[in-house]
């Protein structure tokens, strides 16, 4: 991924532990970065007619956007760009440049229970009974990370570059 993205000084990260409130929070940023260049009445608007997921590129799933992350460099800036990955993985340009990240957390109980709720939706094999995800997510098995280690990363650059 280091390799892959270039950050520039006025990329807009946003950036979350999964299923804390990503799309919620990708809907929001794109209706502030866009609300000069489209009226939120236009029945054309992007958000009537595409995913907020399709709207901005994920780090994670290059592959399944409209942007992968190959295109990034062709995009105009600002670039919105969503991201899971712990602060850790991402380029340290991310820091050093002065790109915007907002991140967004989420009660860790509200984040157990969505995370429950989705992966018996969509991956019924995998999590069967609450207290098996219960015992997952007190053990600190995570795809990206334990919880309070991305929320801690994130949380001590911002306190780095605010105090800075």
């Amino acid at each position: 991924m280091q390799s892959q993205f270039q950050p520039r000084p006025d990329d807009i990260i946003l950036a979350t532990f999964p299923k804390c409130g990503a799309t919620w929070l990708k809907v929001l940023v794109f209706m502030i970065t866009n609300r000069s260049r489209r009226a939120v009445t236009d029945d054309n608007h992007p958000l009537l007619t595409h995913l907020p997921h399709d709207l901005m590129v994920c780090l994670e799933f290059p592959l399944c956007y409209i942007h992968p992350v190959t295109e990034l460099e062709v995009l105009p800036s600002p670039r919105l760009i969503c991201t899971h990955f712990p602060l850790a993985l991402l380029p340290s340009g991310v820091s050093t440049l002065g790109c915007r990240v907002v991140y967004l957390c989420r009660e860790p109980k509200d984040v157990l229970v969505s995370t429950w709720h989705y992966m018996n939706n969509v991956y019924r094999e995998l999590f069967t009974e609450f207290d098996d995800a219960f015992e997952l997510f007190c053990e600190e098995v995570s795809v990206y990370e334990p919880i309070w280690d991305h929320y801690l990363g994130y949380w001590k650059q911002s306190m780095i570059e605010f105090f800075s």
